[in-house]
Formats: structure tokens, sequence, C-alpha cells
């Protein structure tokens, strides 16, 4: 997100741990509008949810700083290392 910070442009895939459950952030203009699309589905075999929400650039640095924060309390582990 950064990056598209930076750029105005490209696109953020957020996923969860759960395969339920993923966020995309896309640029839809060089202005800076923003598509935000939240897919959760808690049923795979009978239900699929989708909802999408725009917002601009001035969404991001919050957002940003708020995943930095999240990953400095708790950091991403090595696979091969969980639960050693």
């Amino acid at each position: 997100m950064q990056a598209m910070y930076d750029t105005l442009s490209g696109e953020a895939i957020l996923e969860a741990h759960e395969p339920e459950l993923a966020v995309l952030v896309s640029f839809v203009d060089r202005a800076g509008h923003l598509r935000v699309r939240v897919e959760i589905t808690p049923v795979l075999a009978d239900q699929e949810h989708r909802f999408d929400f725009h917002a601009d650039q001035s969404y991001l640095p919050p957002v940003i700083q708020q995943c930095r924060s999240l990953l400095s309390h708790y950091p991403v582990l090595d696979p091969d290392r969980r639960g050693a």
C-alpha cells in the first residue's frame, strides 16, 4: 500500500490467515480514487459475500500505519518455525 500511495497506482491484496477473508484495494483513476473490495465466504459450498466501497488516497496513510503497528506487535512467522 505504501507503493500505491507513493505512485497513485496499483493494487494491494490483504489476505487473512483464513482463506475465507480477503480485501483488495485498487486505484480506479489517477486522481487518487480507490475501490476497496471485501470478500468473505463463511461457508465455501453455500455462501459468498462481497461488497465494494470507494475511498481516496487520503485513507491510505492511517491504514499503512495500522498495518505496520500490527506487524511490529505480531510479526509474520516463518511457517517452518511455527510451534517450535
